[in-house]
């Protein structure tokens, strides 16, 4: 375990094991058998750093996946809304043709 001779060895050392994920078994298997007393330690700082870049991870996926749904309720929201506009449309002229008489408004004569 020559990576823990100092302090400065054993900062630069932790720095590579958790930023770049480096040599894990290879450093951490030799330190733990000359002092088990850092196996609890060396395994919160792994299931730390790996549960942290998950949880991450899952957060950029999930805020992509809400902005998606977003973007999804919006699009189906505008394109009811031109849908109900063309119906109204529609039924506007529907109406009108059924007008006979041309007053604007349609009697039950007219609707039969």
């Amino acid at each position: 375990a020559n990576g823990f001779q100092s302090v400065f060895q054993a900062g630069l050392t932790l720095f590579q094991q958790i930023v770049a994920g480096d040599s894990w078994g290879q450093i951490s298997i030799p330190l733990i058998d000359v002092a088990p007393w850092t196996a609890p330690f060396l395994f919160f700082i792994m299931m730390t750093v790996s549960l942290g870049v998950m949880n991450l991870i899952l957060a950029v996926i999930v805020e992509r996946a809400a902005e998606a749904r977003a973007n999804d309720q919006e699009r189906k929201q505008k394109h009811k809304e031109e849908e109900r506009a063309r119906n109204m449309v529609g039924l506007a002229t529907l109406c009108a043709s059924m007008d006979m008489d041309g007053s604007g408004s349609l009697s039950l004569e007219e609707m039969l």
